[in-house]
């Protein structure tokens, strides 16, 4: 009998560490597939956030770059505009100088006239 119970004691052992193996493989099998879903909820995560911040990053440019194109604008007409008045200025002095040559002709067109109606 004692025969007996050690081999039964000795197949109760390898039975539980077959079971112990079995379940170990079991566990790991659940824990690599955990971890494999973990990396890839990870990869898509860290994705996101790298998307989300070259998003920000993307639109803080943008409107970085409308600033400055509103700026330029601003100067490119502000300079066409001062170039408009200093040409209506040059006009301006242009048509005077032009208005009193033919007045300064005119006086002395008259004066010419008063002077040969005096003579006769």
């Amino acid at each position: 009998m004692h025969r007996d119970q050690k081999q039964y004691l000795h197949v109760k052992q390898n039975v539980v560490k077959i079971q112990a193996w079995y379940r170990c493989q079991l566990t790991r099998r659940v824990y690599q597939e955990h971890r494999a879903k973990i990396v890839i909820i990870q990869q898509y995560y860290r994705a996101y956030k790298l998307g989300k911040a070259e998003r920000k990053s993307y639109l803080q440019k943008h409107a970085a770059v409308i600033v400055l194109q509103a700026a330029f604008r601003g100067m490119k007409a502000r300079e066409l505009y001062r170039q408009a008045k200093a040409a209506c200025v040059i006009q301006s002095l242009w048509r005077m100088k032009r208005e009193k040559q033919r007045f300064l002709q005119l006086k002395k067109s008259v004066t010419a006239l008063e002077a040969a109606i005096l003579l006769q």
